[in-house]
């Protein structure tokens, strides 16, 4: 059904494919043999995308350890602060936090807060969408959306790139991804 709207995976399911990895360490990532790609060890900096990508509806499933710290960085620079340039969608272990704040799961982050925290347990696979629209950005987690944004609104996101690469971070805690599947707009 997907495929009929458009959507092509980004993922093959058993190969990193049309992936790189952004530092030293190649091993930092893999394809498991159960399908889905999980973070192994430090080093690698970040799983990135071959191709850069602007407007689009990006969807994909994460699960995450507890009090683990992840995230996914849209339109980002090959080089430089990709979560500062581009933009990360925070993915963190953090059921047990109270607050919303800039760093927790949903955030745009370290600068906008989710507006609800629909996260399944730690170890559970969440669904995520992703909808870049020139400046507008909606983030739906788990069919509850928590960010809904003009990145024109917002001084510290008004400049920042309209197109650049997909990057599964690596800072250094247990994080797997599946079904990963783009549909540019």
């Amino acid at each position: 059904e997907e495929r009929a709207e458009g959507f092509v995976p980004l993922f093959d399911g058993k190969t990193l494919d049309g992936w790189w990895m952004k530092e030293d360490n190649k091993e930092a990532f893999h394809a498991s043999e159960d399908g889905f790609i999980e973070w192994r060890a430090h080093g690698g900096g970040a799983l990135m995308t071959a191709k850069r990508y602007g407007n689009f509806i990006c969807r994909m499933q994460y699960k995450i350890m507890p009090g683990g710290n992840s995230g996914v960085w849209f339109r980002a620079p090959r080089g430089a602060r990709q979560s500062k340039i581009g933009f990360e969608v925070q993915m963190r272990g953090d059921n047990d936090f109270d607050e919303l704040d800039k760093g927790c799961t949903g955030a745009i982050y370290d600068v906008i807060p989710p507006a609800a925290r629909p996260a399944r347990k730690e170890g559970l696979w969440n669904d995520i969408e992703v909808i870049c629209d020139g400046p507008n950005v909606k983030i739906t987690l788990n069919g509850t959306i928590v960010q809904d944004v003009s990145f024109d609104d917002t001084e510290e996101l008004k400049y920042r790139l309209r197109s650049g690469f997909i990057c599964l971070t690596d800072h250094s805690d247990y994080t797997a991804f599946r079904n990963i599947r783009i549909k540019e707009l």
